[in-house]
């Protein structure tokens, strides 16, 4: 202000006198909370989570300011009338939104879509109808088990949701008792709004308990979103119904279609989930870095460890368990070019070589079997209990795998 003041006195040029200001009188809270969602909307620089609680606090300030409760209609119509743009369905995207930042707050800020925000919504939705309807499994427990499984898998790295419905088959198998692959049938059927019974699903000996996945079905919801407008919801749903009558006509078609719904992807989220898997085995060990990912296999094989390993020490024993685990040293021509280009390979082959059990040094002798159980598996202070549940976890995927697909498969790479 004093260089314009100088400005002014010394050419008195009235331009220099003058201070032009937007002037707008205060009218409330919500106004201003309103003006500035509207400002954050134009500029584009706001995450969906941050968006759903300037949302969320605009709602409580208007309900404030009229002392009474506004259902979501009402809500998002006086949003509209005061400027700010914003249907009823997207307010029950972000009011979902907040829902999930309890369970996955890092996945919603590495920035979660709305259109993927709508597909878990819709998952969590047909997994709760299919244990509360179908099986009497109690809400509360549903809701707890959902929470737990999600907030297991919040991550700041990419997030995949497949791999995570992967664990929510596991935990709800376990409380509802229904197989795992018949469970994620069951809510699939739902999700596609086809209906199949467990008496049909139990006599396809030819299904192998594939599980089904639905990436291309998010991508299908995803596209019918983006070309659907919010007066064109009622008639979506009414394709919906007639999509799901034609597919009725011919249900032998249906089955084999789920059943067979791209097992190369089936394949490599088991992959994936074994290899974390191992990866967090070996992490409580503190040896992480000999866990390398594979894209044939079971998903993972073992490296030298940086260091020698002490003899009956944790890190032994998880490297070994890991190592057995693997597959890796199954004397089968197919198994060895994951890891052919390996340090441990070629201590393998030096030791061969030059018979002076330099590899024996270095990683110690292959402990039994007795041993494993006696000396490992039964003693806390070797293995803590999450550890202990994880390993069943690896080796119950890795079962998986194997009882899913046929070794050519499973053995095969695929880039």
């Amino acid at each position: 202000m004093g260089n314009q003041e100088e400005l002014y006195t010394e050419t008195a040029d009235e331009a220099f006198n003058t201070v032009h200001c937007l002037f707008v009188p205060w009218k409330s809270e919500s106004t201003i909370l309103t003006a500035h969602l509207i400002e954050n909307e134009m500029r584009g620089d706001m995450m969906l989570i941050d968006k759903a609680y300037a949302i969320h606090a605009l709602k409580r300030e208007l309900e404030s300011e009229t002392d009474q409760k506004m259902s979501d209609i009402a809500f998002t119509k006086l949003a509209n009338e005061m400027g700010y743009k914003i249907s009823p369905k997207h307010f029950r995207r972000f009011k979902y939104a907040i829902e999930l930042d309890q369970m996955i707050p890092q996945v919603l800020r590495s920035g979660l879509g709305g259109h993927k925000i709508d597909h878990i919504k819709k998952v969590e939705k047909a997994y709760q109808h299919y244990c509360v309807e179908k099986t009497n499994t109690e809400k509360v427990q549903f809701d707890a088990a959902f929470m737990a499984v999600m907030s297991a898998s919040n991550t700041d790295e990419v997030w995949d949701f497949e791999q995570t419905r992967l664990e929510l088959d596991d935990r709800l198998s376990e409380i509802t008792g229904v197989r795992y692959n018949l469970l994620r049938l069951e809510v699939d059927a739902i999700l596609f709004n086809h209906s199949i019974s467990a008496v049909e699903f139990s006599d396809q000996t030819d299904f192998k308990g594939e599980e089904v996945q639905t990436e291309s079905a998010v991508k299908q919801e995803e596209n019918n979103d983006l070309k659907t407008t919010e007066h064109e919801e009622g008639s979506q749903h009414c394709n919906n119904q007639n999509s799901a009558s034609e597919i009725e006509l011919d249900p032998d078609k249906i089955k084999l279609e789920l059943a067979e719904h791209d097992k190369g992807t089936q394949l490599k989220i088991l992959r994936q989930k074994g290899f974390e898997l191992a990866c967090k085995i070996a992490k409580s060990a503190q040896i992480e870095e000999v866990v390398m990912p594979a894209k044939c296999g079971l998903g993972f094989f073992m490296e030298s460890p940086s260091q020698p390993l002490a003899p009956d020490s944790v890190s032994y024993y998880n490297w070994w368990l890991l190592f057995g685990i693997s597959e890796q040293n199954v004397n089968n021509d197919s198994h060895y070019p994951m890891w052919a280009f390996t340090d441990l390979y070629n201590r393998f082959g030096e030791d061969q070589r030059n018979q002076d059990n330099s590899l024996v040094h270095w990683i110690g002798s292959e402990p039994g079997i007795a041993q494993f159980m006696h000396e490992f598996l039964h003693q806390q202070t070797l293995i803590i209990d999450q550890t202990f549940t994880d390993v069943f976890r690896l080796m119950e995927n890795c079962r998986k795998i194997r009882s899913t697909f046929l070794a050519n498969e499973i053995w095969e790479e695929h880039a």
